[in-house]
């Protein structure tokens, strides 16, 4: 009697530990180191190329090139509308943009749990800065994806970032991206 006592508390025990596990959502993670070329691909920027399918020769090879690493390298892809800038000074005086996200469509990774909108910080000095520096009124309102790779914060996984419209050609590519990731 003891021994099947025992062996019940055991499933009992690894049952409630495997739904425990198993019920909580991941949130943001970093999938590998953030290299160099991660740097460029995740500037901190927004392109505001509306139709790629316009572009021809190197600039149209450059454009998918670097949207087919984007994908590749991307830890969490979500599509959404810019729904507020902001501009923040540190203590040095270095400003930074706040460009907030609501999101309507989580193509890859994940959130914080219960997270309904991304805030993403283009710092001065990061590659994009001047992209989103001359454009806060501008990108309002309007439609993006934005592809995010992250890298570890003192207390949580922090976003680089590339914000793209959802033109034609992005919505072929993210179409492809979820018939691969259904394999």
């Amino acid at each position: 009697m003891t021994l099947i006592a025992l062996r019940l508390c055991l499933m009992t025990l690894a049952l409630a530990i495997g739904t425990g596990c198993g019920a909580s959502r991941p949130g943001p993670a970093v999938s590998s180191p953030f290299s160099e070329r991660d740097a460029q691909l995740f500037d901190d920027g927004v392109d505001l190329m509306e139709d790629p399918d316009a572009l021809h020769g190197q600039w149209r090879i450059d454009w998918e090139r670097e949207l087919t690493q984007r994908l590749d390298r991307s830890d969490a892809i979500v599509e959404g509308e810019i729904i507020s800038t902001h501009v923040d000074s540190d203590p040095d005086q270095r400003k930074s943009y706040r460009v907030v996200l609501t999101v309507r469509k989580v193509h890859r990774g994940f959130l914080e749990r219960g997270a309904t909108e991304v805030s993403l910080t283009a710092r001065e000095g990061s590659l994009g800065y001047g992209s989103v520096a001359s454009n806060p009124e501008r990108i309002l309102r309007l439609p993006f994806v934005a592809f995010m790779k992250y890298v570890e914060g003192p207390t949580h996984p922090v976003a680089h970032f590339h914000l793209t419209p959802p033109s034609i050609a992005l919505r072929r590519a993210l179409s492809e991206l979820a018939r691969e990731d259904k394999k």
